[in-house]
């Protein structure tokens, strides 16, 4: 069988070699063939409505025809995305990311270093027991350092998922897709910690697609919450809530989910600065909300094979 070229990926595929060359994002944007909803602004930056984590991978669509040593190059050809950017999408190392990064490590030191302050981790799924992991190893960590408060047991770090506990073995579909569960569950862990609303606390909501209902309430709690699952209160003026996903903003769909009167676009708008609270003025009360919300999405390009448990 002769050589099958791939040249808008600039792959190439042979029986017994596979080279895998490597481009700029710029010139990878347009060896895409411009995917639907890409959008270039009259400035450098890039809007896009194109869901990229549910979108199959154009370096890896050969993947299943290639030898051992072409599987481990396309791996890391696909793993060089999260820094070399998707499409012109902003990337982990791009100048809007690192920016937002900052943001949320001022957010964890403030947190660190105040008596009440915490960070927590929440999730559906694989994003939930992330979640756990994470939160497990700083806190390893801060007590083999030393850190104050450690060896009394204090957990500085904490994580919340989906279904509880009984989620990090099984998955509890059921339990994320409850649009009042992510709100529930942050207060109640609110009152078991004994944290007041106007303690430094950062949450961080994990959902890759930027569409997990049970992160949506949960972080809508933190912006606006107090009066109703729709978010029409003050919220917690001294948290901070960061949803982290790896999709452009315009790509998150307004989706209906039963029995939940939002929608994760409309959180997602709240904490860009649009909408507004109950009280004083909606404009300016939005304002300050979004001052302290952190969307951090850098586009890290499709998943290498695509696929999902609910399939």
């Amino acid at each position: 069988m002769g050589p099958l070229v791939r040249t808008s990926t600039c792959l190439h595929l042979r029986p017994r070699n596979l080279q895998v060359g490597f481009r700029s994002s710029a010139t990878l944007a347009a060896s895409t063939l411009a995917p639907p909803g890409l959008h270039t602004m009259a400035s450098s930056s890039v809007t896009s409505t194109l869901r990229v984590t549910e979108t199959p991978n154009p370096l890896t669509v050969d993947i299943d025809v290639a030898d051992t040593a072409g599987i481990v190059r396309l791996l890391h050809a696909s793993d060089s995305q999260m820094f070399t950017g998707f499409a012109g999408l902003p990337h982990v190392y791009s100048d809007e990311m690192v920016g937002k990064v900052v943001r949320v490590v001022r957010g964890v030191e403030a947190a660190l270093r105040h008596p009440h302050g915490r960070i927590v981790f929440s999730g559906c799924g694989t994003s939930g027991r992330l979640a756990h992991l994470t939160a497990r190893a700083y806190n390893a960590w801060l007590a083999k350092c030393g850190a104050p408060g450690a060896s009394s047991g204090v957990r500085k770090f904490d994580y919340l998922l989906a279904g509880g506990d009984a989620a990090l073995l099984m998955a509890q579909e059921s339990a994320e897709d409850q649009p009042t569960l992510g709100r529930s569950d942050i207060l109640e862990w609110q009152a078991a910690q004994g944290i007041p609303d106007d303690a430094p606390v950062v949450v961080i909501g994990i959902s890759c697609g930027l569409s997990a209902t049970y992160v949506g309430s949960m972080l809508l709690e933190v912006i606006a919450g107090g009066t109703t699952t729709g978010g029409t209160g003050t919220g917690k003026p001294g948290w901070m809530p960061v949803v982290l996903g790896f999709n452009p903003v315009d790509s998150v769909a307004s989706v209906r989910v039963d029995k939940w009167d939002t929608t994760f676009h409309a959180v997602m708008t709240r904490m860009l600065g649009g909408g507004g609270g109950a009280t004083g003025d909606p404009a300016a009360a939005a304002a300050a909300a979004a001052k302290r919300c952190v969307i951090l999405n850098p586009v890290t390009g499709p998943e290498t094979i695509a696929g999902s448990s609910r399939e």
